[in-house]
């Protein structure tokens, strides 16, 4: 089972409402880890305060600067990143949030 680190982005997401929707698709799916600052807004995941560590990949929702923010992380852990765009151009997230739930099956299954 993959272990999977949720990064949201709580300007673009501020109900968290578009993150509750990718950890339903992911339940019993995956592992999920997310940053302790989520503690308390989000059920059901283990929470660190380094998402990135130990993950298998990271599912990054908000815009461009979150992608980028998250980049570096990504890198140091050597973990693919699947950015879910939440912003208004949307250069570096690969993914709509109406293609969510075909790129997550994607990324489950490991076909990216």
């Amino acid at each position: 089972m993959l272990r999977l680190a949720v990064v949201p982005n709580i300007n673009k997401d501020p109900e968290l409402a578009i993150t509750k929707k990718l950890l339903g698709m992911l339940e019993g799916k995956s592992e999920v880890v997310m940053s302790s600052q989520f503690e308390g807004k989000i059920k059901n995941v283990e929470f660190t305060e380094d998402v990135y560590s130990g993950a298998d990949a990271a599912v990054v929702v908000g815009g461009d600067g979150t992608v980028i923010n998250s980049a570096l992380p990504c890198a140091m852990a050597d973990i693919p990143m699947l950015g879910i765009n939440l912003g208004r151009v949307g250069f570096m997230s690969e993914v709509e949030v109406h293609s969510m739930s075909e790129a997550v099956e994607c990324l489950l299954k490991g076909d990216y």
